[in-house]
């Protein structure tokens, strides 16, 4: 090998000059050429031409060259060959080629193998993202590799990058009528509003383009076909003791794996059974309730069965009352029981909380109405003819609206069917007992069983009117045009408050007396109704057409003449109230 010399700077930047006037730097980015070459030589090294494509060939002049050294920041594929050379890739290994530079014979392994030429190991491509970038399934060859990318995925220099089949119909699957959504790798297919399938085959939804079933049934849609089916007669029970309102968490662990249930696994139409028909309640359930965590109420009420199928909202408690609320769809069935629609529960441990039916007792102004489930009361063993108020002859009867059920009425005046009036400083409380006899066998005869009701109303001029006896009034029948006929009623008071009537066949009072008068029509089912005083005379006798009369009211305002005439209420709801001095 001939003597190396030290590289000449004249040469390099010869060299250098060469480069920048004839190729383009991208060409060599990442090379660095450092050559000698004997001193004072003429001999031109490299030679650099780009044809009219833009393609580069470099060429070196062998015969000129001592020595190259070559430089790079990253790989590249250098071929050295010398036209007057002898090299032989037999003298090298299989996987490798042998380059001759100079008279010198050098073996270098093929892309995808690493060695000294004369022994070359295949490079596993797979181990290093960075070599293959990629991301799909990477399987190792011999000098290479193959890269296999996912589903929806396709194979480019930046690794496996996602194929949107939703950008173009012969990309994807999907029905004309359905949505198509990209995902990184996939895509889905759904059927738009009013229409039934998988996405990738869609059809007329009946149940959702109009109304094909009535409000009692539900509509189901099947391929091809749907169904009206009454969910009263198509349902699963659910008999699990452990939803009992009783059954309440004691353990020293909050949280009991054993202990805690959950329905997220319930869909469908369900009916809760135990020894009778039982009902979700509709009150705030505590937690660690009803053999679960969280358990679940109905946040509104129970429809009726001309209702048919309603929404209503349920609410799980933990924290607070509804820390949770989903909505279920429910149903009243004939023969006292419901079935609802449930889909899973919001979070677990949740399950649904039962409880049995109670009776229910309504408060109105005129009535008092206790309802009791016949079905249940049957059921534990109670026999419905036998009900009664403490006056035997005040019976329960059936009535049939949504389910049977036992009722009885009573009018909230002292002494009706044996009961009895408490009055304090703002309330008139009303209080009876409802008696009801176990079935007999005509063997053994059991007690009654008795149950104690009352209703309390604040004290006002048509309650004070309930307690008294033979008190001081006058009804009327009025009709109105199209609506109806209502009755109103006029009593005279002794107090500014209307709460003490007159009562007795006949009243004396003295001069200078003030009287207060109150009139009051009975509810309406009309909320817009509102009671109007028109006129109101005195006359000398008991004939209301006596020529002579003393107006106290006239065209809807008081008589402006006497000062003793106060209008207290008139126009603004079901009742008028006025005082006058007794003349």
């Amino acid at each position: 090998m001939a003597t190396v010399n030290s590289v000449d700077s004249a040469c390099a930047e010869g060299l250098n000059n060469v480069l920048y006037n004839h190729v383009d730097l991208q060409a060599i980015h990442g090379l660095d050429l450092f050559l000698t070459k004997p001193v004072n030589a003429s001999v031109r090294i490299l030679n650099i031409n780009v044809n009219a494509s833009g393609e580069i060939k470099e060429t070196f002049n062998t015969t000129a060259l001592t020595h190259l050294l070559v430089y790079t920041s990253g790989d590249v594929n250098i071929t050295l060959i010398d036209p007057n050379g002898k090299c032989s890739d037999s003298d090298c290994h299989p996987n490798a080629t042998c380059e001759e530079f100079g008279g010198y014979q050098e073996c270098t392994c093929k892309k995808g193998f690493t060695g000294d030429g004369f022994q070359c190991y295949d490079i596993n491509e797979c181990g290093d993202y960075w070599l293959t970038r990629c991301n799909g399934y990477c399987e190792n060859t011999e000098g290479s590799y193959n890269c296999t990318c996912y589903g929806g995925m396709i194979y480019t220099e930046e690794g496996c990058v996602d194929i949107d089949e939703c950008s173009s119909k012969d990309l994807n699957n999907c029905h004309p009528l359905a949505v198509c959504t990209n995902y990184w790798s996939w895509y889905s297919c759904s059927c738009p509003h009013g229409y039934f399938g998988d996405g990738f085959f869609c059809e007329v939804n009946e149940c959702q383009q109009g109304t094909p079933c009535d409000p009692n049934t539900e509509c189901n849609k099947y391929i091809g076909h749907y169904t009206c089916l009454d969910p009263c007669s198509n349902h699963t029970v659910l008999d699990d003791p452990w939803r009992s309102l009783n059954n309440k968490h004691t353990g020293y662990y909050y949280y009991d794996y054993y202990w805690s249930h959950c329905d997220n696994y319930l869909s469908g139409w369900y009916r809760f059974q135990g020894k009778t028909d039982q009902k979700i309640p509709e009150y705030c359930i505590a937690e660690q309730s009803c053999g679960t965590s969280s358990p679940i109420w109905l946040n509104g009420t129970h429809p009726t069965q001309e209702e048919g199928i309603v929404n209503v909202t349920t609410c799980s408690s933990w924290g607070d009352c509804c820390y949770w609320n989903s909505s279920i769809s429910i149903k009243a069935c004939p023969g006292d029981f419901y079935v609802y629609k449930l889909t899973g529960t919001p979070s677990c441990n949740s399950a649904y909380c039962v409880d049995y039916p109670l009776p229910e007792l309504t408060c109105s102004t005129s009535l008092m109405k206790l309802s009791y489930s016949k079905c249940l009361l049957e059921k534990m063993g109670m026999d419905t003819l036998t009900i009664h108020l403490r006056d035997n002859g005040c019976k329960g009867y059936i009535e049939r609206e949504d389910i049977q059920m036992v009722k009885i009425d009573m009018v909230p005046q002292r002494g009706f069917c044996g009961g009895q009036i408490k009055v304090n400083a703002t309330h008139f409380t009303y209080i009876n007992t409802v008696y009801v006899s176990p079935k007999s066998d005509d063997m053994i005869q059991r007690g009654e069983i008795a149950l104690e009701v009352f209703c309390s109303y604040e004290r006002n001029m048509q309650v004070s009117l309930w307690t008294a006896i033979n008190p001081v009034l006058s009804s009327v029948n009025i009709s109105v045009g199209g609506t109806g006929s209502y009755r109103a009623t006029m009593s005279l008071f002794q107090n500014w408050d209307y709460s003490m009537p007159y009562m007795g066949p006949e009243i004396w009072i003295s001069a200078e007396t003030l009287l207060y008068v109150g009139v009051m029509v009975e509810e309406t089912k009309e909320p817009q109704f509102v009671l109007q005083m028109k006129d109101c005379y005195a006359t000398p006798t008991s004939d209301s057409g006596h020529p002579v009369k003393y107006y106290i009211i006239k065209n809807n305002c008081p008589n402006v003449n006497d000062p003793t005439v106060f209008m207290e209420e008139n126009g603004i709801s079901l009742s008028g109230k006025f005082s006058v001095q007794l003349f």
